[in-house]
């Protein structure tokens, strides 16, 4: 009779040598397209003289001269030309929203990286504003209490400065920071009224904490259209620094 060991070396010995002769590398040839870069590609003349009236149109639209700047304002931190300009602007035009609801708002604030383009010095056009603000982004109101209001403002703290109106920040690493909202003392014991973006609002750019709000208003009024009615209103548009976001 065959032992159990012999069996067992017997299989072992027949399946290593099927695995060995069981399969081959072979090289494998897939085709190959060249991709040819679309300058090469003669126009379409027809689907040119199709869009070109719209083109016409939308170019007479961006080309509008809505102000003129006595400045170049560009984006920067701790706070710069154009973040306080359209911060402060921002509040303006939600006023009379506000005050139609009851609401005095406490201050505001965006993020620097939904500013896209600087503003030149001399005309601002239709397309200057686009090129600053091409989101869709709605003005909201928040009430938020005073732990999540601190938490936002520790958090502009880390983030160097951000674009803000109605406050004013020392950037320190200290436990409680030091804010003054419309003049006063920042209060962790009340609520506060802030005005910012739905991006920012849900979520965006690091404050997820701001869902746990009170309250959330929809004004209705876009940043850009915002930008768009201050400019045409003024005429003539100026921004200055003035140490609303500071180092110690």
């Amino acid at each position: 009779m065959i032992s159990k060991v012999k069996i067992l070396l017997l299989l072992l010995f027949i399946s290593f040598n099927s695995c060995k002769s069981g399969y081959q590398f072979t090289a494998d040839k897939k085709p190959q397209y060249k991709i040819t870069s679309n300058d090469t590609l003669p126009p379409e003349a027809s689907v040119i003289a199709f869009l070109q009236p719209y083109k016409l149109k939308l170019d007479s639209s961006m080309n509008i001269r809505l102000a003129s700047s006595d400045m170049e304002m560009e984006k920067g931190q701790p706070e710069s030309l154009l973040g306080n300009f359209v911060s402060d602007l921002c509040m303006n035009q939600v006023k009379p929203f506000a005050i139609e609801n009851n609401l005095n708002i406490d201050f505001c604030f965006f993020n620097n990286g939904g500013l896209r383009n600087s503003l030149p010095k001399g005309d601002i056009t239709m397309r200057n504003i686009f090129e600053l603000m091409p989101f869709d982004n709605e003005l909201v109101i928040l009430i938020i209490d005073g732990k999540t209001t601190e938490k936002l403002i520790k958090t502009i703290i880390e983030k160097g400065g951000v674009p803000v109106s109605g406050i004013r920040i020392i950037l320190n690493k200290d436990e409680k920071p030091q804010a003054t909202v419309q003049d006063k003392p920042f209060d962790t014991t009340r609520d506060y009224v802030i005005l910012t973006s739905d991006y920012l609002a849900g979520g965006g750019d690091q404050y997820d904490f701001l869902k746990n709000r009170k309250e959330y208003l929809q004004t209705g009024l876009l940043m850009r259209d915002a930008i768009i009615n201050h400019c045409r209103k003024a005429g003539k548009i100026s921004s200055q620094l003035d140490n609303r976001i500071r180092h110690d």
